[in-house]
């Protein structure tokens, strides 16, 4: 019975902490790469972040992630649109990392 009360009190002290996870992980609002380099807090920069993504075989070459973390929700390509020096515009394409993405970005670099 003294077990069941424990795990019961643990679980009541644990549920603000789900919630925010929950919410966080669910969140619709995007942060860029520099960004997430900030919040993670873990000595890299955005450079090594790319270059750690990259290795990690979540970007490619280009820095576009590979369609499955766009699938599964951890990231989303925008458009930018630059003017080139002859005038013309052209369009590049910069991803854009949503919380969950940061998340499993976390967890990853924390193994």
């Amino acid at each position: 019975m003294l077990e069941n009360e424990r795990k019961d009190a643990l679980l009541l002290e644990a549920q603000p902490k789900v919630e925010f996870y929950e919410a966080v992980t669910q969140s619709t609002s995007e942060i860029s790469v520099g960004e997430a380099s900030k919040i993670l807090n873990m000595g890299l920069g955005p450079y090594k972040l790319f270059r750690k993504l990259r290795d990690l075989s979540i970007l490619n070459h280009d820095n576009i992630p590979y369609q499955r973390y766009v699938d599964n929700g951890w990231f989303r390509l925008v458009e930018n649109k630059y003017k080139k020096k002859d005038g013309t515009h052209g369009i590049s394409l910069k991803p854009v990392i949503y919380q969950k993405g940061l998340d499993g970005i976390r967890k990853l670099l924390s193994k």
